[in-house]
């Protein structure tokens, strides 16, 4: 019912006239309210048909869903199948296969060339080591031969100085000195050359490995051919061989250069109570 009816009870009183004009004005009140009461209700009446026809279009919608949800299983389902039949189409297919055993052979191909390669780089970063080691070898011997001209050099003045000497003594013993000092010096000086000739020999072993280990390396770079990558193999094998030779070499100088000293002193025999004289002594 409308709000704004006015209900009798709550209608301010009025007094009433003496005559009966009162009763028309009552009753086109009553019939106001029984206007607004028929209206109210209509648009009750309304307001349930909307909501009747919404919850059949609800209904109507849901009925829509569900028929696009049976569809997009069948669709799904459609695919699904169509990609069955094409992973059977293409494992019945002989060239499919073919193609794929194909991919897998390059794939093996590949692999192994990747590890021929890591191999080949493995060889080279060996030979880089030798040749490290090969650089060492060359500055010893050339340590070497320095001493040995360092031998030299002494000899020479020691042989010098013994002939100063000898210079300086009577002539009986001035003749078994020379004779000692200067078999001394000769000796001196062959242990100076054969250090020297130690050396060299070092040196050229030690080329000989350079130009052995340049090539191991040279051939190692072709790590995709086997023959190029065997050759490398051998040349660093022979670049080591060449290594061992001239550290074996260095070692044999090292020895001459060690043994290079002149023979023991040997005591004049001059006049007694004379002063011994000695190749080295100043």
């Amino acid at each position: 019912a409308d709000e704004t009816a006015v209900t009798p009870s709550s209608r301010p009183s009025r007094p009433r006239p003496s005559t009966g004009s009162g009763r028309p004005a009552a009753a086109q009140q009553n019939a106001q309210q029984q206007d607004q009461v028929s209206a109210a209700q209509q648009q009750v009446a309304d307001a349930k048909d909307s909501l009747d026809q919404a919850n059949t279009g609800v209904q109507d919608a849901q009925q829509g869903v569900d028929q696009a949800q049976q569809q997009v299983d069948q669709a799904q389902q459609n695919v699904q199948q169509a990609q069955q039949n094409v992973e059977n189409t293409i494992n019945q297919n002989q060239n499919v296969q073919q193609a794929t055993n194909g991919v897998q052979q390059a794939q093996d191909s590949l692999d192994q060339a990747h590890d021929n390669l890591q191999q080949a780089k493995a060889k080279a970063n060996q030979a880089a080591q030798n040749a490290d080691r090969l650089e060492k070898a060359m500055n010893d011997s050339q340590s070497i031969r320095d001493d040995a001209a360092k031998a030299k050099a002494k000899a020479d003045k020691e042989a010098q100085e013994a002939q100063a000497k000898v210079d300086a003594t009577d002539k009986t013993k001035l003749d078994q000195d020379t004779a000692y000092k200067k078999a001394a010096a000769a000796k001196a000086q062959a242990k100076a050359d054969e250090a020297q000739q130690a050396a060299d020999k070092a040196q050229s072993k030690a080329d000989e490995a350079k130009a052995k280990l340049d090539e191991a390396t040279r051939l190692a770079g072709d790590a995709n051919d086997p023959a190029k990558v065997k050759e490398a193999q051998d040349a660093a094998r022979k670049a080591g061989e060449a290594v061992d030779a001239a550290r074996k070499s260095q070692a044999e100088a090292t020895v001459a250069a060690a043994t290079r000293r002149p023979p023991p002193n040997r005591p004049s025999r001059g006049r007694p109570g004379a002063e011994e004289t000695r190749p080295g002594e100043r």
